[in-house]
């Protein structure tokens, strides 16, 4: 992505979209992100698709988006999508929250609530 996409970009995400992860959070990012990847989207749930408590970290950058959880005191990938593979993205709303649904050709995923 060029500097001037980027930039574009940035004007559009509002600071309430990049949370601090902790530093085992950010240990799985380094290890995961590839050089040359943007971090977008970094959001921090306490609920897991199954709507019990679990911590939770979302990713997006500009070429996937991925939920990473708490492994033993680390943490891991538990999803990743591809950005090309994606094609169609919801928003659903519940009372006192929410979720982000993502479709690829021949699957859906919640990614996170």
């Amino acid at each position: 992505m060029d500097d001037s996409r980027r930039a574009e970009i940035e004007k559009l995400l509002d600071s309430d979209l990049q949370e601090e992860f902790p530093e085992q959070v950010e240990e799985a990012v380094g290890r995961f992100i590839q050089e040359g990847e943007q971090r977008l989207i970094s959001l921090y749930s306490d609920v897991t698709p199954e709507g019990q408590y679990g911590e939770r970290w979302f990713l997006a950058t500009d070429r996937r988006l991925a939920t990473l959880v708490a492994d033993n005191g680390s943490a891991r990938v538990e999803a990743e999508l591809p950005l090309e593979d994606i094609r169609k993205v919801r928003l659903r709303d519940f009372i006192g929250g929410g979720s982000l649904e993502v479709e690829t050709e021949d699957k859906g995923v919640e990614l996170v609530r």
